[in-house]
Order: structure tokens, then C-alpha cells, then sequence
């Protein structure tokens, strides 16, 4: 029978490791760092299982793999023949373990054993069952998801020195290989400044669109209808639902729908590529349905439109505004186009006719 209690135990101790090593990390968020403390508020336990967590983790950190014996068992296994990348890990992994053994000795609590030798088998399996590049290429060897909160831009370096600028309110994934790099723009908007790498492609996939470079520099802007590409150096070749794909160069520019697919190459200024990046929120000819959507990863107070869609249609903006003066961009359009702008509610701000 399943003993539940400790497997609950269990399962808090696990979460209290992802938790340590998410704040362990220089990039976190203060939307994450909310997160942790709300989790440590739902469960007393929360905040003595994350404590055993860092304890563990700084007694991994001092331990040397050679201070410890192999188990006879790990001895007597027959194995394959190893090159020196595998048997660092074997000898890594074993070492860890030991250092479990030791530590959880001195606790009385059989559940904190039995998630300890349940994270040692984990550390096995990632560090010497994952094959090395040289038997298994498609093995990723760097995941990570970075994120930016309202009004927040945050510069990333990848492992292979390319940066990535993110936008406000936005979200990555990046997942490295031996043969590809990608990376996914789940939401919102980002820069990117990709090191040349021909036998590595450079993919970027936002919603069913895929940019796919060697080195290069372009924004991808992803919206709620659709998703825009422009390119500030280099080329890109683009295509959105595995269909034709296209081939830009700096300077010029592309979105697609999900209804219309690609749209034709557009030429852009170079200078107007990501302004963003100056606190510059540049647009030509757009709805206000994309202002308002770009506003509110900019403001903490959400902004909503109640306009009648035959009013909606007829407006179409052109401007620069700042991107730390949301209000007054607020207030420019309204007064350009009749709107008013009701601010009577704390909690909320409302576009309306």
C-alpha cells in the first residue's frame, strides 16, 4: 500500500529543490520571487523542506568525487566501455550519493531517506545515463525559460554568446543541442543578437511562424492576432505553418495570421527596427486593438477599450511614445481621436467612445 503521507512528503521536497535552484539562478524574477513566497505560504512545511533543500544542495558542493568508494554493487555491474565524459559523471553521481547516505544518517525522519535516495537516483540518471555528444547529438544540453515582468527588459546571454534582448512582459524557452539552437517566444516581444554558427542553426518560433538564421540581428514581435519579424543586419528565412517560406534581409519587414498566413516583405528603416530597446514604442498605421495590447505590458493598471468596431476601424495611428509614459500615450490618442479615457476605477482603465 501506497504511504501517501510521505509521498506527499516527498513531493514538497522535490519542489522545494526546483524552487532553490530557480532563485539560485541571478536571472530570476521578482514575478518568480512572488511565486516562492506564496508557495511557502500555503504549507507550513513548504518553508522547513526548502531549508533541508539548500542544506543539501551546499553539502553537494563541497563534496570531492574521489572521497568516496564505489558501492560493491556499482562494482560488480557489467558495463560498456566507458570514454572519460561518462566516467566523470559515473564517478560524480556515486559520490553525490555517498554524500546522501551521510547526511540522511543523522536524520531520524524516514521520509527525508527515502526522498533523498529517490533524489539520487534522479542525479543518476541525469548525469550518467545521458549519453555524451559523442554517442547522441539530439540530447539537449541547455534548457531554460526567462521571463519579464510590466515594464521590465531583461539582456540574456546563451551559452553560445548570442543575446537576447527581451521585451516587457514577455517569455522565452531556449532549448540548446549538440546540432540546433532554439529558441520559443512564447509571449510578448524580443531582440535578437545571434553569433554565427552555419553547422548550428539559430531557430526562433513564435506561434506557427520560424525564423531560421546563422548569425544575424531581427526582432519578433508576438501579438494576440498575429506576429511581426524585422530584420536590423543579416538575413532570415522565414515561414509560418510549414508553408512557403520566405528569405529577408535588413531593413525589411513581415507579420502573418493565422487566417492570412505570410504577409508581402515590407521595407523598413534600419533605425526603426526595435526601438523598444530606447524606450521608444514606434508605430505606423496601427489599430488601436495593437496599442492597447502593447500598452498593458507596460502598465501595472490593465487597460480595456469599449469602442464600437465601425469606430475601431476607421483608426489608424502613427506615432512615437514613450514607453515609461503610458498615460500620456493614453492621452495623445485620446485627444486625436475623440476618446475618452476613464480612470474613475483604481483597478482598472478604460479606452471608451
Amino acid at each position: 500500500m501506497t504511504n501517501t503521507k510521505h509521498d506527499d512528503r516527498a513531493l514538497i521536497l522535490e519542489e522545494a529543490h526546483k524552487w532553490h535552484a530557480l532563485l539560485s539562478d541571478p536571472e530570476h524574477t521578482q514575478l518568480e520571487e512572488r511565486r516562492f513566497k506564496r508557495w511557502l505560504s500555503e504549507d507550513k512545511r513548504h518553508a522547513e523542506f526548502y531549508d533541508y533543500a539548500v542544506t543539501m544542495q551546499a553539502a553537494f558542493s563541497r563534496i570531492e568525487a574521489e572521497e568516496f568508494d564505489l558501492p560493491v554493487a556499482a562494482k560488480t555491474i557489467p558495463r560498456k566501455r566507458e570514454n572519460d565524459h561518462q566516467r566523470r559523471r559515473r564517478d560524480l553521481a556515486f559520490g553525490w550519493i555517498a554524500s546522501i547516505e551521510h547526511a540522511v544518517s543523522e536524520i531520524k525522519a524516514p521520509f527525508y531517506i527515502a526522498s533523498s535516495l529517490a533524489l539520487a537516483i534522479l542525479i543518476i540518471s541525469a548525469l550518467y545515463f545521458i549519453p555524451s555528444t559523442e554517442d547522441a547529438t539530439s540530447v539537449a544540453r541547455y534548457i531554460a525559460e526567462y521571463q519579464t515582468e510590466k515594464g521590465q527588459t531583461k539582456a540574456i546571454t546563451l551559452p553560445d554568446e548570442s543575446v537576447i534582448r527581451l521585451g516587457a512582459d514577455s517569455t522565452i524557452h531556449t532549448r540548446f543541442t549538440a546540432t540546433e539552437r532554439t529558441v520559443s517566444l512564447l509571449s510578448g516581444e524580443a531582440f535578437f543578437d545571434v553569433i554565427s554558427d552555419p553547422d548550428r542553426p539559430f531557430k526562433v518560433e513564435a506561434d506557427q511562424m520560424r525564423a531560421t538564421v546563422t548569425g544575424t540581428e531581427f526582432n519578433i514581435h508576438r501579438r494576440s492576432r498575429y506576429v511581426s519579424l524585422a530584420i536590423a543586419e543579416g538575413s532570415v528565412t522565414v515561414d509560418y505553418g510549414k508553408k512557403a517560406e520566405l528569405q529577408l534581409f535588413a531593413g525589411q519587414s513581415v507579420s502573418a495570421t493565422k487566417t492570412s498566413g505570410l504577409s508581402t516583405i515590407k521595407t523598413i528603416p534600419i533605425q526603426n527596427v526595435a526601438t523598444w530597446r530606447s524606450n521608444r514604442l514606434l508605430y505606423n498605421n496601427a489599430s488601436l486593438e495593437e496599442i492597447i495590447y502593447d500598452a498593458n505590458r507596460y502598465s501595472t493598471i490593465p487597460i480595456t477599450i469599449s469602442i464600437s468596431p465601425e469606430k475601431m476601424q476607421k483608426i489608424r495611428i502613427r506615432g512615437s511614445f514613450s514607453a515609461s509614459d503610458i498615460n500620456g500615450m493614453l492621452t495623445s490618442i485620446s485627444e486625436v481621436y475623440s476618446l475618452t479615457i476613464d480612470r474613475s476605477h483604481p483597478d482598472i482603465i478604460k479606452v471608451i467612445e
